[in-house]
């Protein structure tokens, strides 16, 4: 019998855009055969959410950097432009994921906004397009691979509770002192349900979440009991 894996948002997103820091880690997992995928409307409404978010976030930053550099007396349009500019931008973004969505994008694409900036604003334009693309890309995969019906790459199941408060009471207060993020909180409840519930077989939660996850590895699974917190590497790396 196939093992059970719980996905998480991390590994929900990670497969999906390259410049994702754990795009490699990720992908090597999701090629993995001989496991049974599941995640919830939780963790899956939560990666739509965050490809929508970081797609406005990154097209209303290159939008800034068009202006910017079509302004009289703008910076030198090379690398060290493009860097000092977007570090000056980015010290301005309160909200850290989206700060550091950012900073990741820069990082692995700053060639490609040099050149696109160099050669005009209609190449400049199509670069953008071909951005917000590559995120209309990330959404349609995500809704093709996590869906409800059985035989589902990732079968999403929609029937966890909204709150926990009457059935994992115990379980939920200890996470929350634990790792005091509601949100990651309901999406391991959310997997301790279908294991509990659903599945009655034990199952892996798979992420890359190390600040709020892995990080308590071993207080999580004494908490949630039968369920094993591991991350992709550890199943990619056995194969």
């Amino acid at each position: 019998m196939c093992p059970n894996h719980f996905l998480d948002t991390s590994i929900l997103l990670g497969s999906r855009i390259s410049w994702d820091a754990q795009f490699s880690h990720v992908s090597s997992y999701i090629n993995v055969a001989g496991i049974q995928r599941i995640s919830s409307k939780r963790a899956y409404n939560e990666a739509k959410g965050v490809l929508q978010r970081n797609r406005r976030a990154i097209l209303q930053y290159l939008d800034t950097l068009k202006t910017e550099f079509s302004n009289p007396g703008h910076p030198i349009v090379n690398e060290t432009g493009v860097d000092r500019l977007s570090k000056k931008y980015f010290t301005a973004i309160e909200n850290e994921k989206i700060r550091n969505a950012l900073t990741r994008f820069t990082q692995k694409n700053i060639y490609d906004i040099t050149h696109a900036l160099q050669d005009g604003n209609s190449v400049f334009d199509n670069y953008k397009l071909t951005i917000g693309r590559t995120f209309q890309t990330a959404l349609n995969s995500l809704a093709i691979d996590c869906r409800t019906l059985e035989g589902s790459f990732i079968r999403r199941y929609d029937i966890c509770p909204q709150v926990y408060d009457q059935i994992y009471g115990t379980e939920q207060y200890r996470l929350i002192a634990l790792i005091n993020y509601i949100e990651d909180v309901k999406i391991l409840l959310d997997s301790y349900f279908l294991q509990d519930r659903i599945l009655e077989e034990n199952l892996f939660f798979v992420t890359t979440d190390t600040t709020h996850i892995l990080h308590h590895k071993n207080d999580i699974e004494g908490i949630l009991i039968g369920m094993s917190v591991s991350h992709p590497q550890e199943h990619y790396a056995a194969n």
